[in-house]
């Protein structure tokens, strides 16, 4: 897979708060390109996971299984990324990512990152500030989800049925 620095910018606009061409150029000098078939796992749950993974083209999912019930936590479509966590920190997986499609990415690796807030720091402070909005609006997501779950299973305890209505208190 290859692109421009004009179309990384285009396709990964968000990084690149700058808009400037040659903040791409310089982060695609970093970026080693990778093609899954659909069906291929990414990252495996509780797998060391060190890199940003740039999805240029197909479409990835994220799930947890835990005692045989999955739970699919979202899809990620061309333009966006998954990894964030990893570049920023290495560390454990907390869940895993497959391809649903054959699928073209672009891997930054922490390593990598970490040359890049030296040699570029204007280029990494950008792309680490929309980064942290990534992880803010998936935290933020995940937690409204846990309270909905929390709400509707609180709903159940507190709204018995009528024939239920014995023996809970």
């Amino acid at each position: 897979m290859t692109l421009s620095p004009a179309q990384l910018l285009r396709r990964f606009s968000r990084l690149f708060p700058s808009g400037q061409e040659e903040d791409a150029e310089t982060l695609l000098r970093l970026l080693n390109p990778l093609r899954l078939p659909a069906g291929e796992v990414l990252i495996e749950r509780g797998d060391l996971s060190t890199s940003l993974y740039l999805l240029a083209s197909g479409e990835l999912e994220t799930d947890l299984t835990e005692s045989g019930q999955r739970l699919i936590l979202g899809q990620v479509k061309p333009g966006s990324w998954v990894g964030e966590l990893a570049l920023i920190s290495p560390g454990i997986a907390a869940a895993r990512i497959r391809t649903v499609k054959d699928s073209g990415l672009l891997v930054l690796s922490h390593d990598a990152f970490s040359a890049l807030r030296v040699e570029h720091p204007r280029v990494a402070s950008g792309m680490l500030h929309t980064l942290m909005l990534t992880l803010v609006e998936r935290l933020r997501s995940s937690n409204a989800r846990v309270i909905r779950r929390l709400d509707s299973t609180t709903l159940q305890l507190t709204r018995p049925e009528a024939d239920d209505a014995q023996g809970i208190l």
